[in-house]
């Protein structure tokens, strides 16, 4: 009999596994379309028809995965159909490209599956936001190695391999006991106030999503301008951001904190970072002092931002997102879990199509020493939306210390 602890740390490895084949295979796709002469306008059509499948797929796989299929079967379906997708990728023709990047959208539910698993593997409160964010530290991980090792290995190859190994992981530690069928849940009075604070949950999951999105999207960009980074210090940044994601996701996702609290501190602190951030701190530091650094004397809000502001935006942004997931997990039923996942996947990928065009919108209106400001105006409005989310709930909290 495996331990629970053993198949913790299998679904983990098995996640790190998965994405690190997606982070291998899918920077390669936009090449392959160029070569094939697909246009903006086709590329796009094809981006939707994948987002549609992924819909599809998620809301079926998701039913199924709380029914006869189960977790484990779940899991090995979206191995099986992102390996059967990907080894079609090189010297595919467009139709097949297509064709492969629709079995991959109806197939792949390795994260709805994931974190279904781990609320039947975990205690209610800390010890499953400590695992929820660990996911999230294996995706990240997996991507910055997918990243390193792409220009040396055979992708598809590689991918199909992860696919393997990551299926005769969940084969060996998880049992193949499927989920129980659905049962009608009584109607009474815990209930509803449960949908209650689920509907709040939601709601905050979604402005926290939209947020971020926005305010991610040009972020490169926007450092870029700001402070005229060269490639290398472009690399080097983008290792340190990186280094600085896994570690608050890893080290920090069991904080005990009341959950609405955590979530509105969380917003509140991404709103006033992004509100330093726009400081200019190069013209009040020069009136003091001269300093030997030629980059640091030129705008040390670099230094600012660097080590202090973006490592407490990436913390905040961690630990509330970290704890919505897992409080999701805790408000709906049991036996509807991996179904209830999959329908907030598709209402956090519809959030992820509008929240970039809105960011970019809104830091049109801003110069890039001053789009910080735009930002801690987006940041402020999930503030706002979560304290009225909070409010809706009556500041429910059935678990005093979720995380």
């Amino acid at each position: 009999m495996v331990s629970k602890s053993t198949q913790r740390y299998g679904v983990v490895v098995a996640v790190l596994l998965d994405l690190m084949a997606v982070s291998v295979v899918v920077p390669l796709l936009p090449m392959r379309f160029r070569e094939l002469g697909v246009s903006q306008r086709s590329n796009g059509l094809i981006g939707s028809v994948y987002s549609v499948a992924q819909i599809v797929g998620g809301l079926v796989l998701g039913e199924l995965g709380d029914r006869g299929l189960g977790r484990r079967g779940l899991l090995l379906v979206s191995f099986g159909g992102a390996a059967l997708s990907y080894a079609l990728v090189p010297r595919a023709t467009l139709g097949v490209l297509v064709l492969s990047r629709i079995i991959v959208g109806l197939s792949k539910q390795t994260m709805t599956a994931s974190a279904a698993l781990m609320s039947e593997l975990t205690a209610v409160g800390p010890e499953r936001t400590r695992w929820i964010g660990r996911l999230s530290t294996a995706a990240q991980i997996s991507w910055i190695g997918g990243q390193s090792i792409a220009g040396f290995v055979h992708r598809s190859a590689f991918a199909v391999s992860c696919y393997a190994l990551a299926a005769a992981l969940v084969v060996c530690v998880l049992p193949p006991k499927p989920a129980a069928a659905s049962k009608p849940t009584p109607r009474n009075l815990s209930l509803l106030g449960s949908s209650r604070v689920l509907v709040a949950v939601t709601s905050a999951r979604l402005a926290a999503q939209f947020s971020g999105v926005a305010t991610s999207s040009g972020r490169q960009l926007y450092e870029l301008e700001r402070w005229g980074l060269t490639r290398s210090d472009v690399a080097i940044f983008s290792a340190f951001k990186a280094g600085v994601g896994l570690l608050t996701s890893w080290h920090l996702s069991g904080i005990r904190a009341r959950f609405w609290p955590l979530v509105l501190l969380g917003a509140l602190t991404r709103a006033l970072a992004s509100l330093v951030e726009a400081i200019p701190l190069a013209k009040l530091t020069t009136i003091f002092f001269e300093c030997t650094f030629d980059r640091l004397c030129k705008d040390p809000a670099l230094f600012v931002y660097a080590f202090f502001l973006f490592p407490l935006d990436a913390a905040a942004h961690s630990l509330a997102t970290i704890a919505l997931r897992s409080k999701f997990t805790e408000l709906v039923p049991k036996d509807r879990t991996a179904a209830s996942l999959a329908a907030l996947d598709v209402l956090l990928s519809a959030v992820g199509v509008a929240a970039p065009f809105i960011g970019g919108l809104v830091f049109h209106s801003f110069s890039p020493a001053f789009q910080p400001l735009g930002a801690a105006a987006l940041h402020a409005t999930t503030f706002l939306f979560t304290l009225m989310a909070a409010s809706y709930a009556g500041f429910q909290d059935h678990h005093p210390k979720l995380c």
